[in-house]
């Protein structure tokens, strides 16, 4: 077995995380001016390339503005984000709980999810259905949660293809980190037994086409998700995941 490369995070990478990380959790306001490119990098203790390169993409992803001879201000993320935004928005809620950010993924699943489902119920083939069953059986015998977490993403996208709509299944392809994520943390606090049986559920009522079934056990799922993540974390917590 080969094994690929490790490589470590450049420090402008590092800079840009932690600056997302600090406007993402409201550490640093919307509107707020930040320190010089030259007072950053000497509380930092790195080089001047570095901000700048990090203050470059920070504005590329929406979450800065440079003002010529004014300064460098927080953006109006929400207003004037664009999809790179989002991508750094997904991958924040992979590590830290924000009910805010919680809110607003659970009605966008069950915008997308539920819609994506019934129209699975009545576009679904064959060949969607074995794959569903045999992710099914994956998810039953995986024993690492990681792995199971992955899995249980792979069932959602399926059922997405199923739907026959192309941008279905791309958006829930860039919710990916969320749902593994969520379904690691699930694992680790709850096992997957429940999670399984959902699942199972779900897939019968596709092949069934019966598409009202099918967004009952869809919206209770979503909701008991988002009870959970509410009950045992606390705002700006890190996930604990094993």
């Amino acid at each position: 077995m080969k094994f690929k490369e490790l490589v470590s995070p450049s420090l402008t990478d590092l800079f840009v995380k932690e600056l997302e990380r600090m406007i993402l959790s409201g550490e640093l306001k919307i509107g707020q001016k930040l320190p010089t490119v030259r007072e950053m990098a000497k509380d930092m203790k790195v080089s001047l390339a570095v901000i700048n390169g990090g203050i470059t993409r920070l504005a590329a992803n929406g979450f800065v503005r440079v003002v010529p001879r004014k300064g460098i201000y927080v953006a109006d993320y929400i207003r004037n984000g664009n999809m790179n935004t989002l991508k750094a928005l997904l991958e924040y809620s992979e590590d830290y709980f924000n009910s805010d950010i919680l809110v607003a993924i659970v009605e966008f699943r069950k915008i997308c999810e539920l819609s994506a489902t019934k129209e699975a119920c009545l576009n679904r083939t064959s060949e969607n259905l074995e794959t569903l069953k045999k992710l099914l059986q994956d998810l039953e015998a995986c024993k690492d949660y990681k792995e199971c977490s992955e899995i249980a993403f792979k069932f959602h996208h399926e059922v997405s293809v199923a739907s026959g709509n192309i941008v279905y299944s791309l958006i829930v392809a860039t919710f990916k980190p969320i749902y593994c994520s969520s379904y690691h943390t699930m694992f680790t606090l709850r096992g997957k037994a429940l999670s399984i049986d959902t699942l199972r559920r779900i897939l019968e009522a596709i092949q069934n086409q019966d598409a009202e079934t099918a967004s009952s056990i869809v919206i209770n799922s979503i909701n008991r998700w988002k009870e959970v993540f509410s009950t045992y974390y606390h705002e700006g917590q890190k996930y604990i995941v094993e």
